[in-house]
C-alpha cells in the first residue's frame, strides 16, 4: 500500500501484449476504504524491469482496492477482478472489469455480490477449459473472528455469477485470502493461511470443478501467532505447486517470507 498518490506518477496508457509468455502484472493501491485508488505495473522480462504505473479507473465507486487478479484471454483482452468499497465507503465487494485494448481502457462487467453482509474482498480466479471462471473471495461477517472463503462461478463471460459454496468455512481471527489454481490434471487447489489454532498454511482440493472440497491439508505448520498467510500459488511444468506466503515461528518474533513446494501426486 502506498500512503499517498503524491508518491505515484501515472504513465499515460498501457499497451500490453497479454500473450507474452514473459509477462507479469502487479497491482498497487493506496488503501482499502473510501478514497482508495489503484493502479498496475507490467513487466515483459520476468520482473527485471517494469512499466507503469497505469491508473485503474474508479468505475464511479468511492474507492478501489486492487489485489492482482487477472485472467488473460488474448493478446489485447484480459479480465481483472477488483475490490470496491460498499456504498457506505467501507470495504468491500468484488467486481469484474475487462480491457480489450491492451490495458488502455477498462469497462465494468458485473458485481459478484453487490451487497455482502460483512465484506467480500481479495478475489483469486481461474478460467477452466470450458471458459467458465471460478473466483474465491475472502469473507468476513459481523465479527472479526467470523471469517471464511467463498467460491463463485461465472459461465457468462464474467457478466453473471452464481454462488458455488464455502470451500473454507473458518479462516480464523481476521481471516485470510485464498489462492486458487488449477493443477495440470484438472484438480483445483485453494491455498490459504489459517489464523485459528493450530496456525499454518493449508490447502483444500476439488476433483469436481469446485462442487465439493477435501478436508484441509497442512502445507506448513506455524508455531508463532495468527499473523500469517496471504498465499500465492503457481503450478510448475512438473505439476508441483509452489506456494509463497509470510509466516512466523515465534509469537514475539518477526515475520518472514517463505515458499513451500507440494506434490499432490
Amino acid at each position: 500500500i502506498v500512503d499517498s498518490l503524491d508518491a505515484v506518477k501515472f504513465e499515460s496508457s498501457s499497451d500490453t501484449d497479454f500473450s507474452d509468455p514473459n509477462l507479469a502484472v502487479m497491482c498497487g493501491k493506496t488503501g482499502l476504504t473510501a478514497g482508495s485508488k489503484s493502479w498496475f505495473y507490467t513487466s515483459v522480462d520476468r520482473c527485471r524491469t517494469w512499466s507503469g504505473p497505469f491508473e485503474i479507473p474508479m468505475f464511479d465507486q468511492l474507492g478501489i482496492a486492487a489485489r492482482t487478479d487477472w485472467i488473460v484471454e488474448s493478446a489485447e483482452s484480459a479480465t481483472m477482478l477488483l475490490t470496491a468499497t460498499k456504498p457506505d465507503g467501507g470495504e468491500g465487494r468484488v467486481f469484474a472489469c475487462r480491457t480489450d485494448d491492451g490495458g488502455k481502457k477498462f469497462r465494468f462487467l458485473s458485481w459478484i455480490n453487490s451487497a455482502p453482509k460483512g465484506y467480500e474482498i481479495m478475489p483469486s480466479s481461474v478460467q477452466l477449459t470450458d471458459g467458465s471462471i471460478l473466483t474465491t473471495v475472502r469473507c468476513r461477517g459481523s465479527r472479526r473472528d467470523d471469517c471464511w472463503i467463498d467460491l463463485y462461478k461465472s459461465a457468462g463471460d464474467a457478466k453473471t455469477w452464481e454462488y458455488l459454496g464455502r470451500p473454507v468455512p473458518d479462516t480464523g481471527d481476521g481471516g485470510n485470502p485464498g489462492s486458487l489454481v488449477e493443477l495440470n490434471d484438472g484438480r483445483l487447489v485453494i491455498t490459504y493461511g489459517s489464523r485459528k489454532i493450530p496456525y499454518g498454511i493449508f490447502a483444500v482440493i476439488s476433483e469436481d470443478h469446485g462442487v465439493s472440497w477435501s478436508n484441509p491439508i497442512v502445507l506448513r505448520e506455524s508455531f508463532g501467532n495468527h499473523d500469517i498467510g496471504y498465499t500465492r500459488s503457481v503450478v510448475r511444468s512438473d505439476s508441483k505447486l509452489v506456494t509463497a506466503y509470510y509466516v512466523n515461528d515465534d509469537p514475539d518474533g518477526e515475520r518472514f517470507i517463505e515458499a513451500t513446494i507440494t506434490d499432490f501426486g
